[in-house]
């Protein structure tokens, strides 16, 4: 069952975690496996948080245990365009120039993602400033 969750929708996922036939901590397990898997070929992911996206979807899966209700998307995971901003990510707009940046609040839309109750995992590779769709990033 774990590799066909790759490929179901958000809202299937969601479904399932509400059904309580999948826990947020299985999702995000499996995304990560998946990402081990085939980011070495695509360069997808530049930026993970592995440690940190277990310890939240363990999180989740206890008090979804415990009969609460942790959101809309809990344990949902999702990846960040390196044009965003993430707390606890570096920002660099994918420029050696901003390598040091770090992100002192979460864009808009991540932090209504991760309120809903879906889980950052990293951040996904972008073309320089996203200047272009060709890059050698």
């Amino acid at each position: 069952m774990m590799a066909e969750l790759n490929f179901l929708s958000a809202t299937e996922l969601a479904g399932l975690v509400r059904e309580r036939k999948v826990s947020p901590l299985e999702l995000v397990a499996g995304s990560l496996a998946r990402i081990e898997a085939v980011n070495p070929a695509i360069n997808a992911f530049i930026q993970l948080d592995a440690e940190r996206a277990l310890i939240e979807a363990r999180q989740q899966t206890e008090l979804i245990a415990h009969g609460e209700i942790v959101g809309p998307l809990a344990g949902l995971p999702f990846g960040v365009k390196e044009l965003e901003d993430a707390v606890g990510f570096r920002s660099t707009s994918a420029s050696r120039v901003f390598a040091d940046r770090w992100a002192e609040h979460d864009e808009v839309h991540v932090a209504r993602l991760k309120a809903a109750g879906a889980v950052i995992l990293g951040k996904t590779n972008s073309p320089e400033f996203g200047y272009t769709a060709f890059t050698t990033n």
